[in-house]
């Protein structure tokens, strides 16, 4: 939409890996190896288009966000060969260690069996059977909506494939634990070359006064904190024009 609107931006897309279509590497599993697959992939990228224009803004969602976060700080670490983008977005990204509701998808999800007649009599399982099966397990409408969207049953062992790769998600999990979500911010607003912003969905339960009373007293003049307050999780889907004019007002590039 961003992009359609404003035709002198670019934007690259990428799944994150175990997500989409994205590989599972072989372990370990973590933040830096993940921000290491966004700069290769960058890499590669440019020796194909030497063109290119430079990287201007990193965005991520939820977990997506701690990579943005890890990639741009890399970056100014001269970790990597890329100039650190001047811009990092943060969409609902929580600091702290992974919500219970994670833990609790990943427990859902792997209790979820189909019913082998269903294969059997050749009858396709559709996205509203999924669905159901997931909010049989306690899962919320948005949640379940969302995991089956890109669920596909697999009819030779009749196991549902998910949309990312649940060894590569539990193998990350440990990290939000230590991950150094506000010192990277800190670090990384240090100056006035870099900047972050982040936004916070209003309706996340996630979020406490202690990191939002946090968050509103660091970063100096580099870090800012936005809201959409009758957001969900999903900032994306839920409030997408107020997404949109947060982008435009605090000048997207």
């Amino acid at each position: 939409k961003t992009t359609e609107d404003h035709p002198h931006l670019q934007a690259l897309v990428l799944d994150l890996r175990g997500h989409g279509h994205s590989g599972s590497p072989q372990g370990p599993h973590t933040f830096t190896e993940c921000a290491k697959d966004v700069e290769r992939t960058l890499e590669t990228l440019r020796k194909a288009q030497p063109l290119l224009p430079p990287l201007k803004t990193v965005i991520g969602h939820s977990w997506g966000g701690r990579i943005a976060l890890q990639f741009a700080y890399n970056l100014t670490q001269n970790k990597y060969n890329l100039q650190p983008p001047p811009r990092t977005w943060l969409l609902d990204t929580v600091p702290g260690v992974a919500h219970s509701s994670v833990h609790h998808v990943l427990k859902a999800i792997k209790r979820i069996q189909i019913d082998p007649s269903s294969m059997e009599n050749q009858k396709k399982v559709d996205k509203k059977e999924i669905v159901q099966l997931l909010l049989d397990q306690d899962l919320d409408i948005s949640m379940a909506q969302w995991l089956a969207s890109s669920a596909k049953v697999q009819p030779e062992d009749h196991t549902i494939k998910w949309g990312f790769d649940v060894d590569v998600v539990e193998g990350v999990l440990p990290e939000f634990a230590t991950h150094d979500f506000y010192g990277m911010i800190d670090k990384l607003c240090q100056g006035s070359k870099n900047r972050v912003d982040l936004v916070r969905a209003g309706q996340n339960d996630a979020w406490t006064e202690e990191a939002i009373d946090k968050l509103h007293h660091m970063g100096g003049d580099g870090f800012h904190l936005h809201m959409l307050p009758n957001a969900g999780h999903w900032v994306h889907v839920d409030d997408l024009p107020g997404l949109l004019d947060t982008f435009q007002a605090e000048g997207l590039e």
